[in-house]
């Protein structure tokens, strides 16, 4: 029980467990991604509801897709939240500086979810215990089916980057795989942290032999108390090639701070392969 309080607080201090009007804070992120051309879409043919906006121009050109982080898992560092949407959406302020001509952003499963999804499908397991496992997976496997996009470039933040690696190790029209402070082993991230493990979840450490010829960059906070250099390097490690694979460690940022002012320049950062026996399309 302890090891399980100390990860609650652990993502309290980082994530921000707190109380807060969710119904308002859903309808600011509604705005905020309005007045960035986005177009509101809910996706429900997957085992769990996601929602997110949409903004696509060119069906000749694959799609960029910011994965959200693990949002407003908990209220206090023992008491799960009974509603997951973000209190901060940095993947959304990442995707509305993105100006590609094919952007989707897509929370978790159940951020921005309504009573109807609480009382049906949303259980709290979804962002607590089983947060990467294999019915969350399938759903965002769902949306990219439902986009229909002529490829995507993955782009996950916090632990959307886990996600983005499970989804890329099993489907081949994935081009390239972006992490902003990413999760990208967390059975490594929860033995750094000392605390219980989560059975029920995947990690995309486990999927290097698929992962290790996708273009990838990593992009790790300087100041990173939540998800540390040695996460990635704990994944870097379980790779035979690293030749696709390229990482930076970002100035001036923490887990959650200084991504927006210096994500144009990072989106520009080239990959070190080009893999030719995925899609061909550049950006």
């Amino acid at each position: 029980m302890l090891r399980y309080l100390s990860y609650l607080l652990i993502i309290c201090f980082f994530v921000g467990c707190k109380t807060t009007d969710q119904a308002n804070q859903k309808d600011s992120f509604v705005t905020q991604a309005a007045s960035y051309g986005f177009d509101y879409r809910a996706f429900q043919n997957g085992p769990l509801p996601i929602y997110g906006w949409v903004r696509l121009n060119d069906p000749s050109h694959p799609i960029h897709v910011y994965i959200e982080g693990d949002g407003f898992a908990y209220i206090t560092k023992s008491r799960p939240s009974s509603d997951p949407t973000p209190t901060r959406s940095i993947a959304l302020d990442l995707a509305k500086i993105d100006r590609y001509a094919n952007v989707v952003y897509l929370g978790r499963p159940c951020h921005y979810a309504n009573d109807h999804d609480f009382k049906t499908t949303c259980h709290k397991k979804y962002w607590t215990t089983h947060r990467f496992g294999q019915n969350v997976v399938n759903s965002f496997q769902a949306v990219l089916n439902d986009l229909g996009g002529d490829g995507y470039h993955l782009i996950g933040f916090s632990g959307g980057a886990n996600i983005a690696g499970l989804l890329a190790a099993s489907r081949v029209d994935v081009a390239s795989i972006r992490t902003i402070a990413g999760n990208v082993d967390n059975d490594f991230f929860t033995s750094f942290h000392k605390v219980s493990d989560m059975p029920y979840s995947m990690t995309m450490a486990d999927y290097v032999d698929r992962l290790s010829t996708i273009p990838q960059y990593h992009f790790i906070a300087e100041d990173d108390k939540f998800v540390p250099t040695d996460v990635f390097k704990s994944y870097q490690s379980k790779l035979s090639d690293h030749s696709c694979v390229s990482y930076e460690i970002v100035p001036n940022t923490t887990h959650l701070d200084g991504w927006d002012n210096q994500w144009p320049t990072l989106l520009r950062r080239p990959f070190s392969c080009v893999n030719s026996s995925r899609i061909t399309h550049h950006e």
